[in-house]
């Protein structure tokens, strides 16, 4: 029945992890009697994260990772200039090019753990990277973005107003790292041990919250009125602050 579908057109979701596969790392990192085992589970656990994000960037799963996010305000941005609004393309791509620089420092950090030969080079350069992801954290949720661009009409741009909604629905259907992880490493591949971990949530945290609050702005600033949606489709920036993704 099925001897003629070309499996090029399939795509799945990433596969389940099975938490029982950790059990015994969970005990060596919990068990631990030293740092020197500590890190030895830790190390294992940051592997298996590694791992993880390989497996979900095969061509063929589905997932709104941070870098599919880029790519689609990426269109927005061309989409923006191709429809006669040139100031809004680049607002916008000031915004990627923030983002861009982000995924390229996640990319490294874990570039260089996996270039790691020896547990000391490996804790070194996942305290690295962990130092690293806070530092851009903090950055991201102190960075000025610059301001919207004018825009007053005596009638809705209903173009206009459909790019700017779809940057913030964009931003919405953004994976969290708890799902694309889904318990990866276990234990020690969780942000409650693994300071890495930690710094990449920290970090997604930063960068949804901040563009999460910018998009439901610019979507009111070029006329979409968020509050007056009987569905409450989308939440306001502050209930979003205050939950965890």
């Amino acid at each position: 029945m099925f001897e003629d579908v070309d499996e090029d057109c399939f795509a799945f979701a990433p596969m389940q992890v099975i938490p029982e596969m950790y059990v015994d790392l969970d005990i060596q990192l919990l068990t631990a009697p030293d740092d020197q085992a500590r890190w030895s589970a830790l190390i294992v656990g940051t592997r298996e994260v590694l791992d993880r994000f390989d497996h979900i960037a095969e061509p063929k799963i589905i997932c709104a990772t941070g870098e599919f996010v880029i790519n689609q305000l990426a269109q927005c941005v061309r989409g923006f200039r191709d429809s006669g609004f040139p100031s809004f393309a680049d607002w916008l791509q000031d915004v990627v090019d923030v983002l861009a620089a982000n995924q390229l420092l996640q990319t490294r950090c874990a570039e260089t753990i996996r270039r790691a030969e020896t547990d000391a080079d490996a804790t070194v350069a996942i305290l690295e990277a962990a130092h690293a992801l806070d530092a851009a954290a903090e950055q991201v949720a102190m960075h000025q973005f610059g301001s919207f661009p004018t825009y007053r009409a005596a009638t809705p741009n209903y173009q206009l107003m459909g790019y700017a909604g779809t940057c913030l629905s964009i931003e919405t259907r953004r994976n969290p790292l708890r799902l694309q992880l889904d318990g990866a490493g276990g234990a020690a591949g969780s942000p409650e041990f693994n300071p890495y971990v930690a710094g990449l949530y920290d970090l997604e945290r930063a960068v949804h919250r901040r563009l999460y609050r910018l998009f439901y702005r610019l979507a009111e600033h070029v006329g979409i009125d968020l509050g007056d949606d009987p569905h409450r489709l989308f939440e306001t920036p502050n209930e979003v602050d205050r939950r965890e993704l």
